[in-house]
């Protein structure tokens, strides 16, 4: 998740749930501090600079603080393996995708971490997601075909844009960059907080 406050990209370490910053000239991820809690997945910061994110351990929308790494409850999503997160900043709307018995895209309700299902995505790997704020248009990336999709708000329905070129990205985020205007990066499970799905479906 890209903190355009402050220009810093964050992301989570897998293996040990910590929270890293990533260089954006480099690559090198520095953590932050842990989390204290397992699973964590996708992240997403809100309007306000709050960071959010998942747990597949418990199911819960988290809150992770940026200055020390501490993720706290805030509810039960009401699914199972929300692995994708945004935040649409033109409607104040937390995204989720989810990846277990359904692959919905869902609502979060960010006061209690409830989720509403919007409607299938038509994609079965769907574990990143974006919101591009210039344009309006919610991005994926579908680890099953490799390919960027968008979706559609209102029902949920993806749509293949075309075929990214490298395998198993799972995690997906737009920044608005001087003096590019708008500009997505895709980060690999080495950089990203995806990294417990990659070791689990990529064979």
């Amino acid at each position: 998740a890209y903190d355009q406050a402050n220009g810093v990209l964050y992301g989570v370490d897998s293996a040990t749930d910590q929270l890293i910053t990533i260089d954006t000239a480099t690559g090198a991820g520095t953590a932050v501090g842990g989390s204290g809690l397992s699973g964590v997945q996708g992240l997403a910061f809100d309007s306000s600079g709050t960071l959010f994110g998942t747990t597949t351990s418990t199911n819960e929308l988290i809150t992770i603080n940026t200055t020390t790494g501490a993720g706290t409850a805030v509810g039960p999503l009401g699914t199972d393996a929300v692995l994708g997160l945004t935040y649409d900043t033109d409607d104040d709307i937390i995204f989720g995708a989810t990846f277990g018995a359904t692959r919905d895209l869902i609502s979060i309700n960010s006061t209690t971490g409830g989720g509403t299902t919007i409607g299938a995505l038509g994609f079965d790997g769907v574990v990143g997601l974006a919101y591009d704020g210039s344009t309006g248009v919610l991005f994926g990336v579908d680890t099953n075909t490799d390919q960027l999709i968008t979706i559609d708000q209102a029902t949920g329905a993806g749509t293949a844009v075309g075929a990214i070129g490298f395998a198993a990205l799972n995690s997906l985020t737009f920044a608005q960059v001087v003096p590019i205007p708008a500009a997505v990066w895709l980060f690999g499970s080495g950089l990203a907080m995806l990294g417990w799905f990659r070791r689990r479906a990529v064979v």
